[in-house]
């Protein structure tokens, strides 16, 4: 039984004020995939950064991250920039992205 049917059973009134859509749920095929365009070094950053929370608000700095993997910051920015030019041609391939650009 689905929570709003069981609101209803007990005459609980309720209002949906926002409803998300969490997109596209990425399959384990996927994610093989993607990975398997990551070189093991890229694999290894992209591992490090997410565990360290590099992206999050109050996670480390890339000084943080560099050291742990014992590289300098311009280093791990290149790689950073390659991994990131992969994921977007995983996720665009074939899209024509100029197209979706307002002018």
């Amino acid at each position: 039984m689905y929570r709003d049917e069981r609101c209803r059973e007990e005459g609980f009134q309720f209002r949906l004020e926002k409803l998300y859509n969490s997109g596209h749920r990425v399959t384990n095929a996927e994610k093989a995939g993607l990975k398997a365009q990551l070189t093991e070094r890229q694999l290894e950053v992209a591992r490090t950064v997410a565990r360290m929370g590099y992206y999050d608000k109050d996670g480390a700095s890339a000084d943080e991250v560099a050291t742990e993997l014992g590289i300098s910051t311009s280093t791990l920015s290149t790689h950073l920039r390659r991994i990131m030019a992969k994921v977007f041609d995983f996720i665009f391939e074939g899209d024509n992205v100029d197209d979706t650009i307002e002018q």
